[in-house]
């Protein structure tokens, strides 16, 4: 699971970098929109359709409702049922989707005033910790408590946390031998997440 908590901070991170100059109106709004949606449907149709197709070809029939692909390929699973994909591993997807419903909103908290930004990264902060503390069971099987683990809500923070990333340290100078540094630890720190991970 670490490696999705990482996606989520880089996304918010990369995108931040790209809109940082994102105006909030409805035409750049729906631009946003439209240019994720585009980025995203395509492999998703593809991938969606071509296991439909092999369910189909494998038993003769397919076991998705119309309601279930429907939601699958506009990505709504990802606001109305989470685990409700039909690909492994696209709940991820579907969480995206969800940050990118509020990602005008949050650069423009930023923009406004960097504290405002700060403040609902804290919000959902709590949210997280809410989650941790209060819904998700650390004495419980994961597979258990799955819905729950992907609860958009429940990684909000770190898409948030890499848009505040951005707009917290964009500013500051670092020099060359440190940034080398700084990428020599982070290459050691990610490798020996890999081996705890495996």
């Amino acid at each position: 699971m670490v490696e999705s908590q990482f996606f989520f901070i880089l996304s918010g991170l990369c995108i931040s970098i790209v809109y940082k100059n994102f105006a909030l109106k409805t035409s750049t709004c729906i631009q946003f929109y439209l240019t994720r949606i585009f980025r995203i449907w395509p492999l998703l149709w593809a991938v969606t359709f071509l296991l439909i197709l092999l369910q189909f070809l494998s038993v003769g029939e397919i076991n998705y409702s119309f309601k279930d692909i429907v939601l699958n390929i506009s990505t709504l699973f990802g606001f109305v049922k989470p685990s409700g994909t039909f690909i492994t591993g696209a709940w991820s997807i579907g969480n995206e989707m969800v940050y990118y419903a509020f990602t005008p909103f949050v650069i423009y908290l930023y923009k406004c005033r960097l504290y405002l930004g700060n403040l609902f990264l804290l919000i959902t902060l709590g949210i997280s910790l809410y989650f941790a503390f209060f819904i998700l069971n650390s004495q419980q099987n994961l597979d258990k408590q799955w819905e729950q683990y992907i609860n958009p809500l429940n990684n909000f923070c770190l898409f948030v946390l890499g848009v505040a990333m951005y707009f917290n340290f964009n500013k500051i100078e670092i020099n060359s031998k440190i940034n080398l540094t700084l990428l020599v630890i982070s290459l050691i720190l990610f490798i020996y997440l890999l081996k705890e991970i495996k």
